[in-house]
């Protein structure tokens, strides 16, 4: 029976996060949440600073330097004009 057991394979799983990204590119950066399916949190560094990427691409490495694989199901795209700021808000699914 212990033989048995120890044959069989480790089993691989994903927990999945929507990540979404907010700000204003040109004057403050983007900005990203991370939603766990129990509650929507800002990413925030080890002093719990909030961490602001300058491009979408360093926000991609960011996670991909962490381990985290990307799978997008879908993305929305929504853009928002706030006192005369424009902006955009993305969320990938």
């Amino acid at each position: 029976m212990l033989r048995a057991q120890q044959m069989q394979e480790a089993r691989q799983y994903y927990i999945y996060n929507i990540v979404n990204f907010e700000g204003n590119l040109k004057k403050e950066g983007f900005k990203v949440t991370v939603d766990d399916g129990k509650s929507i949190e800002k990413l925030r560094d080890e002093n719990e600073k909030r961490i602001v990427f300058t491009t979408p691409a360093g926000a991609l490495m960011y996670f991909i330097s962490r381990g985290w694989e990307s799978y997008s199901h879908g993305t929305m795209t929504e853009d928002f004009l706030i006192g005369g700021n424009w902006g955009i808000e993305s969320n990938s699914y």
